[in-house]
């Protein structure tokens, strides 16, 4: 497939405007690395979509079983520092391996090299949500969403919501929270950018009144 037939197949996916924002942010990082991401609180509404029992999900808690059953498409990945927080992981299975996963954890997270990812004590932050390459279409998130879920709801004195942030240009990320039926709120935006060795950081107001949004790594 040519250049000009891959940018036609993305905007008949994705359509004209999620192709021109995903173009620009390509154009734009080939000089300067940035992230325009989107901030987001789950409803908290109970999930009416119907889930598969093909890769069921359940909750993995030891950090050495997760990494050695990960799919081929998935290794190469490292949450042992997820395991370590106690943080909720809950994954999707054929067999003994994960064909995918997500995380959810109550501390503040960074999420590269000097940007930390921050937000309310009371909510989780939803991260790392994967699905092997091969599987992708086949909803696996939906059957990961009751398991992950209920597991916040056993944490004392925490609300079973979660936050998340996604790049605006990411359109399959995009793609997917729509197409996964899971109900969210859309509460602003942040931005990370990193030009001639400094960081700069900036929050949507809407993202400061909900005390979430990006800040420099102590």
């Amino acid at each position: 497939m040519s250049g000009w037939q891959e940018i036609q197949a993305f905007r008949k996916r994705h359509g004209s405007y999620q192709a021109a924002v995903t173009g620009l942010a390509r154009f734009l990082n080939r000089f300067v690395s940035f992230e325009l991401c989107m901030l987001g609180l789950s409803s908290g509404k109970p999930h009416d979509f119907e889930t598969s029992d093909r890769y069921p999900a359940r909750q993995v808690t030891e950090g050495d079983l997760f990494h050695q059953s990960l799919h081929p498409e998935l290794q190469g990945v490292d949450f042992q520092f997820a395991f370590e927080r106690n943080d909720i992981c809950v994954a999707n299975f054929d067999g003994s391996t994960i064909v995918g996963y997500v995380f959810a954890s109550r501390e503040p997270t960074e999420v590269i090299d000097g940007v930390t990812f921050f937000f309310p004590s009371w909510v989780f932050y939803s991260y790392g949500s994967m699905t092997a390459p091969s599987l992708r279409g086949q909803r696996l998130a939906r059957t990961r969403w009751p398991i992950n879920t209920a597991a916040r709801k056993r944490v004392p004195d925490c609300d079973s919501r979660d936050v998340f942030f996604m790049n605006v240009a990411n359109a399959e990320t995009l793609r997917s929270d729509v197409s996964d039926g899971v109900p969210s709120i859309r509460l602003g935006y942040a931005v990370w950018l990193r030009f001639r060795g400094k960081l700069w950081i900036w929050n949507s107001p809407a993202g400061r009144r909900n005390g979430l949004g990006f800040r420099h790594s102590a």
